[in-house]
């Protein structure tokens, strides 16, 4: 498959680093950078978490569903970091599969709660803070790993981020795109 007049489209988990990867494997592929989640916060003029709090996540994922058909829709191929649940839609992933190359960032559980544990601008993981927050924080991130795993799962190809700079991931992905061409 030619990736040259794709999108490449990143998917994964929140706080796997897809906009930092992406904003990187544009650079490397001289592209345009798309990230949906500040896509959708521009349009809709708020952050996420006050989406969710309006329209709640269905709402929420009206929108993304928009953001990424209107991106997949684009002749000018792009890198697009979608949102941690915007391929986990089976029409927005099958629209991304047939406009794109789909790859799949995973990290370890355990890897995301240090990259997220300070963030509250991720309402699917706002808990109430307390004893044993990383802890509940780990199983809360764990569960929905499971549940959304066999969609990862039918991306393209996946890279394994932990232990790696955004940097180095950007050029694993180069090497699986050109071996793909």
């Amino acid at each position: 498959m030619d990736y040259s007049n794709r999108h490449i489209f990143l998917n994964g988990f929140m706080g796997v680093g897809k906009s930092r990867i992406g904003r990187s494997l544009a650079q490397r592929l001289n592209r345009p950078f798309v990230d949906t989640d500040t896509l959708i916060e521009r349009r809709a003029g708020c952050a996420i978490r006050e989406i969710f709090d309006k329209e709640g996540e269905s709402g929420f994922r009206e929108m993304e569903r928009r953001v990424i058909a209107e991106t997949a829709a684009g002749e000018t191929p792009l890198v697009i970091a979608a949102g941690g649940g915007a391929l986990v839609d089976d029409g927005s992933l099958a629209l991304a599969r047939q406009r794109g190359v789909v790859v799949f960032i995973r990290s370890a559980p355990p890897a995301i709660v240090e990259r997220v544990k300070k963030n509250d601008k991720r309402p699917l993981l706002h808990l109430p803070a307390g004893q044993d927050y990383e802890k509940r924080l780990l199983s809360h991130i764990t569960q929905m790993l499971e549940q959304r795993m066999p969609l990862y799962l039918r991306s393209h190809f996946l890279i394994d981020r932990d232990g790696l700079e955004a940097e180095d991931v950007a050029g694993l992905i180069v090497a699986c795109l050109e071996k793909m061409s």
